[in-house]
């Protein structure tokens, strides 16, 4: 029970987190999150089958990752949480591979297989519009070569220093 209260905490937090500073990224709380949390509740319950050795659903490990890709075409920051749960099946599988058996890790290779080709297919259905309009080049533009371009943030270090300082001041008990 206290660790469902602490993970609701911690997902209150976040989603609160814009307003506190003035509605900075709020885009990633409110349009990208909720795919990303649902994602990562799907995988949550097939790390859980996994050590309870049972097969993984593969459909819900595919619709993960399509859950994922969709998140990624608001903005392209869940490619690491992606990433990161990918890799955690991924070990979590091989590390109960002997109690999953064969039929177990086939069924979490063909879910990873899924997982990936669902998060690949939202940015291919839209390059594919891009393409099919004739504006592939702004495509690419915009979503892969204008990122390395930019700096990094606009904010000042010293001023990333004192949110990281408030931020820890609010959530340290005193």
């Amino acid at each position: 029970m206290l660790f469902r209260s602490a993970a609701t905490l911690a997902g209150v937090w976040f989603s609160i987190y814009a307003i506190l500073y003035g509605g900075d990224a709020a885009q990633y709380n409110v349009f990208v999150m909720p795919f990303v949390a649902v994602a990562a509740f799907l995988v949550l319950r097939a790390l859980a089958d996994m050590e309870a050795a049972r097969a993984p659903s593969v459909t819900e490990i595919g619709f993960s990752g399509l859950l994922l890709g969709l998140a990624m075409q608001v903005k392209y920051t869940p490619a690491f949480e992606a990433t990161g749960l990918g890799f955690l099946l991924i070990y979590v599988g091989w590390r109960n591979r002997a109690a999953l058996g064969a039929r177990g890790m086939g069924a979490l290779s063909r879910g990873i297989a899924l997982m990936i080709l669902g998060g690949l297919l939202p940015t291919a259905v839209v390059m594919a519009v891009y393409w099919k309009i004739g504006h592939l080049d702004a495509f690419n533009l915009y979503n892969f070569t204008v990122n390395f371009d930019r700096p990094p943030t606009d904010y000042s270090t010293g001023l990333l220093w004192m949110r990281i300082g408030e931020a820890l001041l609010i959530v340290h008990p005193l």
